[in-house]
């Protein structure tokens, strides 16, 4: 209690002692300042180049629309192939995290099925489905067909008409086997 009055006595006897404290403690805020700012110049150099990414916005599901924002990002915090452009109804292949970059694999090819196929509805269990999965064909315990989705099911529909696109040679196995019993249709991954 003793230490204040004195203090406020030496700085009344001299003035000049008060302003060289304060001008320290400003010279030390600046310093400080000016050394967390070059710091933080640093680490954003430290970087490198910066990449313009597609960067999911929300938590996007398996089969969902792929809702994701343009931002700019670090090159080392960019995956080898991020993706160049998302038309607005691209849909997600796999399960996407919010704030994920968005990469090819994770949006569903628009259309994964050679010109020369033959597409074929198929009434089969099916898991949840999305255009341009692979998928196998299984019928009588063995697999008859590998293809890919043409047109999905709606999610939950097990028991569901799966538009499939095969090869010619398994869409005539396709229909006889239809005949003889149930089909399963796998997802392959």
């Amino acid at each position: 209690m003793w230490l204040l009055p004195r203090l406020r006595l030496a700085f009344a006897r001299r003035p000049w002692s008060y302003w060289l404290l304060v001008a320290l403690a400003a010279g030390f805020a600046w310093w400080r300042i000016a050394s967390l700012h070059t710091a933080a110049e640093r680490a954003r150099d430290s970087w490198g180049n910066t990449v313009e990414v597609w960067v999911a916005v929300d938590d996007i599901p398996r089969g969902g629309v792929v809702w994701a924002e343009r931002r700019t990002l670090p090159d080392a915090a960019v995956p080898d192939v991020p993706l160049d452009d998302l038309a607005p109804d691209a849909l997600a292949a796999r399960p996407i995290s919010a704030g994920a970059v968005v990469v090819p694999a994770d949006v569903a090819a628009d259309s994964a099925t050679p010109d020369h196929w033959v597409i074929v509805a198929v009434e089969a269990q099916a898991p949840t489905l999305v255009a341009g999965d692979p998928v196998t064909v299984f019928a009588a315990g063995s697999a008859v067909c590998d293809g890919t989705v043409d047109t999905a099911p709606t999610p939950g529909d097990l028991a569901a008409v799966v538009a499939l696109a095969v090869p010619p040679e398994c869409a005539a196995t396709l229909s006889a086997t239809r005949f003889d019993g149930d089909l399963l249709v796998g997802r392959r991954p």
